[in-house]
């Protein structure tokens, strides 16, 4: 989702996890999309993206179903844990998997998009997403956004604070028209 301005023509991401309701106002944040090529590459990946965050979390959540059910209540500690999972190499293995997946899901957000002007520094393995399914496109040809600025949108007024009460009131503090952009 993104924000067109009609008489500029540059699009505008809302960063839901920095936009908040402080203080009785509501601040949204946003970056605008170096081009209307970036947008284009965007709305091309997002299934894809979508389909990366699903498939680390199955990952997480398979692997510690198989942990839990190996392990049951044999353990109290952490160390325990490790202990009795390291004596199985099966185990180690989804233990490995498990940690593999929730590191790269910390990590991969940030990765799939740029600010303009900044170096590549992403430090994801191409060969981890790839024991995933995951394209390696999608970290080394990251979608790039201007750098971004917080608007303070007026007070709060009790809305359900989602992505869409970012973006209306984002849309009626613009001087020029914006339309959404799906």
């Amino acid at each position: 989702m993104a924000l067109l301005n009609t008489v500029s023509s540059e699009y505008y991401k809302v960063l839901y996890d920095k936009s908040s309701v402080r203080a009785g106002k509501v601040f949204v944040v946003v970056r605008p999309y170096a081009s209307q090529n970036e947008r284009e590459k965007e709305k091309a990946r997002e299934t894809e993206i979508q389909n990366s965050y699903e498939i680390l979390m199955k990952a997480m959540n398979d692997s510690e179903g198989k942990l839990k059910a190996f392990v049951g209540d044999k353990i109290q500690e952490k160390s325990e844990f490790e202990e009795l999972v390291n004596q199985n190499t099966e185990m180690k293995n989804v233990y490995n998997k498990y940690l593999s997946a929730n590191l790269l899901l910390q990590k991969i957000s940030s990765a799939f998009y740029k600010a303009e002007g900044d170096e590549m520094t992403s430090d994801i393995n191409a060969a981890d997403l790839e024991n995933f399914g995951i394209s390696n496109e999608l970290v080394t040809d990251p979608i790039i956004l201007g750098s971004e600025f917080e608007i303070n949108c007026g007070e709060y007024a009790g809305e359900n604070i989602d992505l869409t009460l970012f973006y209306n009131r984002l849309k009626n503090m613009t001087f020029d028209p914006c339309v959404d952009c799906l």
